[in-house]
């Protein structure tokens, strides 16, 4: 073999090497651009962007919902979102019934934990005329925070003011109930209405100051109302599902909604 032919060969082997070379790097800068779309396709960073045509929609948003618990936690300000762990808000209401047999609990500055830690099992969508449905299960959720308390529960007068802490586990319902607005040239979801129903697994209640500070009388109603919150629950929990779900709303889902328009949420 001739030097010039081995020259040729060598020449040839080096291109062969800087070829591959270049094929890798643009591998690497392919897949670094694949991932930079995937990550795109997370709304907020948080929520799988699921296709509207997916055979598999349901379970898409199954697993949109639970891959955003992280995220959901520490809150999504660029959609309207706050932070979950914990929820604040000012004022929750309950209210029932007329003259002695009426109830009244306010929480005031409230704290409401746990509400990111869920799982969610079942979802059901429909786009014309918009619905969702889902179901979570919550082991434990907890709300504290500065209460006023009057009325009667099961017959037993309760009333006082102070601290309370509220703690429960549930399988939760959400029927969501949309409305389409158009805004800028985008479709935007209106929640028309939100609703709960709650599969009650255990509860555990205390309130403080409870009789103007009476240890007693406080200890003994504390005492009744845990050994007795699944009678109290069946008579009170349409209303505490309702003070719940409208706090839920007005707190996350509809700064949510009003900042997202639907073509951001589902892909064709």
């Amino acid at each position: 073999m001739h030097f010039k032919d081995r020259n040729c060969f060598w020449l040839v082997g080096l291109w062969c090497e800087m070829r591959s070379a270049l094929v890798l790097a643009l591998a690497l800068a392919l897949g670094q651009v694949a991932m930079a779309s995937s990550e795109e396709t997370l709304l907020g960073g948080a929520f799988k962007v699921c296709s509207r045509s997916d055979p598999q929609l349901e379970q898409c948003i199954l697993d949109s919902l639970n891959g955003a618990r992280d995220k959901l936690a520490t809150g999504i300000p660029e959609l309207g979102i706050p932070s979950l762990e914990p929820l604040r808000g000012t004022e929750i209401q309950l209210r029932e019934g007329e003259e002695d047999f009426h109830l009244q609990l306010v929480l005031r500055n409230f704290s409401w934990i746990g509400l990111s830690d869920f799982i969610a099992t079942k979802a059901r969508i429909q786009f014309s005329p918009p619905y969702l449905e889902f179901v979570t299960t919550f082991n434990n959720m907890s709300l504290t925070g500065p209460y006023e308390f009057g009325g009667s529960v099961l017959m037993l007068r309760i009333n006082g003011n102070g601290d309370s802490y509220l703690n429960w586990g549930s399988t939760l319902t959400h029927r969501l109930r949309l409305e389409e607005e158009q805004r800028g040239g985008e479709v935007y979801w209106r929640a028309a209405e939100y609703s709960w129903q709650q599969d009650v697994a255990h509860v555990r209640i205390h309130f403080k100051n409870l009789f103007r500070g009476n240890k007693r009388l406080g200890l003994y109603a504390n005492q009744f109302l845990n050994r007795n919150w699944r009678p109290a629950y069946a008579v009170y929990g349409p209303v505490a599902n309702n003070a719940l779900a409208d706090t839920i709303k007005r707190l996350v889902l509809d700064p949510f909604l009003a900042r997202v328009p639907v073509s951001k949420m589902f892909a064709p």
